[in-house]
């Protein structure tokens, strides 16, 4: 059952975009320790409705061809746990799923490229809102 992909007018909106180069050049490139950064330029928003079925399946960003120099930063907007998070294994083949649980003002970096990750049927009430996005270091390009 896929779900039509929409274009967020907060995504389009130029200070959303402002704010997010912002984060990207503060945090993101001093997380990664790297001046140069290639970097998505429109991010995913994802928005995951309080006792909806799951939105992915377990998957790597390299099952649909992305470099392996991607490193993931995930955002969440809303407060996510449990069933209202992203799940994914520490490293790749480990199979310790977890969900990353976090506040708005955090973000989440991990190597989707290689460690499978997905999303469970939310049983919470709470839906979750959150935006990615995936950075490559130059030096790794």
């Amino acid at each position: 059952n896929q779900r039509p992909r929409l274009q967020s007018p907060l995504i389009q909106d130029p200070e959303f975009t402002k704010l997010y180069h912002d984060f990207v050049r503060q945090v993101v490139r001093s997380n990664l320790e790297e001046d140069m950064l290639i970097f998505e330029h429109c991010p995913n928003l994802r928005i995951h409705l309080a006792g909806e079925k799951s939105l992915t399946s377990p998957r790597t960003d390299k099952d649909h061809q992305h470099s392996e120099a991607e490193i993931n930063f995930w955002v969440p907007l809303t407060s996510c746990f449990g069933d209202a998070s992203l799940w994914a294994e520490s490293a790749p083949g480990k199979g310790n799923f977890h969900p990353f649980e976090v506040e708005p003002g955090q973000a989440v970096r991990f190597y989707g490229n290689q460690c499978l990750h997905f999303t469970r049927d939310n049983r919470t009430d709470s839906s979750r809102v959150s935006f990615d996005f995936r950075a490559i270091r130059m030096r790794d390009f």
